[in-house]
């Protein structure tokens, strides 16, 4: 199951690989059947709900339509995880709240590898003589 996930993962985040253009793709629509309902952003934590206030309507609205469970696992992050996984698909921000540290690790380390500038072209690439 655990591959099943970051195959799934794998083939999404080809998207990330131009993080501008990542901020242009649509939210999915409604999560599957059977996902627990959203949970109350007016319960959230002092220092949780300064941060869930400071995001655009747009943001807010996104975050209030995501399971409990994916609203957990966002506040788990590092906020420049926090930052991509608002890039992410909702079936990926899914996927991601639903695996054990283990595989979310490694999804991690995947989709932060794949967003990573390419390297400078001068690092790869032997020093040219001098011109005479």
């Amino acid at each position: 199951m655990r591959n099943h996930y970051l195959t799934i993962l794998a083939a999404s985040f080809s998207v990330l690989a131009s993080p501008g253009s990542a901020q242009d793709i649509p939210a999915d629509p409604a999560y599957p059947d059977g996902a627990t309902a959203p949970a109350d952003p007016a319960q959230l934590p002092p220092d949780q709900q300064l941060i869930h206030d400071s995001w655009n309507d747009e943001q807010q609205a996104q975050f209030r339509q995501w399971p409990g469970p994916v609203q957990n696992y966002f506040w788990t992050l590092s906020p420049s995880r926090q930052d991509v996984f608002w890039h992410l698909s909702d079936s990926d921000k899914m996927a991601l709240s639903k695996m054990d540290d283990g595989a979310a690790k490694e999804a991690w380390a995947m989709i932060e590898q794949r967003m990573a500038p390419p390297p400078a072209a001068a690092e790869n690439e032997a020093p040219m003589p001098p011109e005479n």
